[in-house]
C-alpha cells in the first residue's frame, strides 16, 4: 500500500495536481510506520498545498495527524542531538576533530591511548580479568547465560582478527619512526605527571618510543589471553 501512496505522490507532483491527497495518504502511512522525519515533511507539505488551494476537507485531515506527527518527530530530533552533543562533548579529549572548507565536521583519528589504554597503571584489575565485568550494569547483564554466551560467541569470532594487531602495531612502528622521534623532540610525554599529583600516568612515558610501542604490544597479546579465559 505504501508503494502505491508513493507512486501516486509522485505522479500528482509531476502533474502539479491541486488538493494532492495521495501527499497526505503518503505521510500518514510513513507515521504508522514509525517514519517520522518523511511523514513529518510530506504532512507539513501537504498542508501548505491543501492552504494553497483552499482545500478545507484536507485541511482538516491533515491537521488532525500533524501535531502527533510533529510531536513524534521532534522527540526524535532532541533525543539525537542530546545524544549527538554528547557525543561531541567527550570527542575532544578522544579524536582530532576537523572540517575542510566546504565539508562536514569530523571526528577522527582516535588518538587518546595514553591514560588507561593497554595499560595495567590506570586499571590494574586488566591483569586478571575483565576490566568492567562487576560494575552494576555489566555485572547484572553477565547474570544472563544467554547473554554471557553471546558475548563469548562474538569474541571468539572477532579473536583471529584481533590477532593480528601485533603485526600491524610492528608495521606502524616502523612507519611512525621519524614522526615519533620528532614528536619526543616537542614534547616531554611525562609532562602528564603534573595532571596526577606528580605520577606518571602510563607508565611508559618516560621509555623511549620502541620500548614503549613493545610494551603495549605484550600488554595488547596479554589482554587477548585474559579475556580469552574469563568469558
Amino acid at each position: 500500500m505504501k508503494n502505491w501512496f508513493i507512486r501516486s505522490a509522485m505522479a500528482d507532483i509531476k502533474t502539479a495536481t491541486k488538493d494532492n491527497a495521495s501527499l497526505f495518504s503518503l505521510a500518514d502511512a510513513l507515521f504508522k510506520d514509525g517514519d517520522y522525519a518523511r511523514a513529518f515533511k510530506y504532512s507539513s507539505f501537504s498542508l501548505e498545498d491543501a492552504i494553497a488551494f483552499d482545500a478545507k476537507l484536507r485541511q482538516w485531515q491533515i491537521s488532525a495527524i500533524l501535531p502527533a506527527v510533529q510531536k513524534s518527530y521532534t522527540d526524535i530530533q532532541q533525543t539525537h542531538q542530546k545524544k549527538t552533543s554528547n557525543m561531541l562533548v567527550a570527542m575532544y579529549v578522544l579524536v582530532f576533530l576537523h572540517k575542510s572548507a566546504d565539508g562536514k565536521l569530523t571526528a577522527g583519528p582516535i588518538w587518546d591511548f595514553d591514560w588507561g589504554v593497554l595499560s595495567y597503571n590506570v586499571s590494574p584489575q586488566a591483569r586478571n580479568g575483565l576490566v568492567n565485568r562487576d560494575s552494576f550494569w555489566y555485572a547484572r547483564l553477565f547474570d544472563d547465560p544467554d547473554f554471557k554466551a553471546a558475548v563469548k560467541s562474538r569474541w571468539n569470532e572477532l579473536l583471529p582478527q584481533l590477532k593480528t594487531i601485533p603485526a600491524y602495531i610492528d608495521e606502524m612502528e616502523k612507519t611512525l619512526q621519524t614522526s615519533a622521534e620528532l614528536n619526543f623532540k616537542m614534547w616531554d610525554p611525562a609532562e602528564d605527571a603534573s595532571q596526577n599529583g606528580g605520577v606518571i600516568v602510563n607508565g611508559d612515558e618516560r621509555m623511549t618510543y620502541n620500548a614503549a610501542v613493545e610494551r603495549l604490544k605484550k600488554i595488547y597479546e596479554e589482554r587477548l589471553e585474559i579475556i580469552s579465559k574469563n568469558l
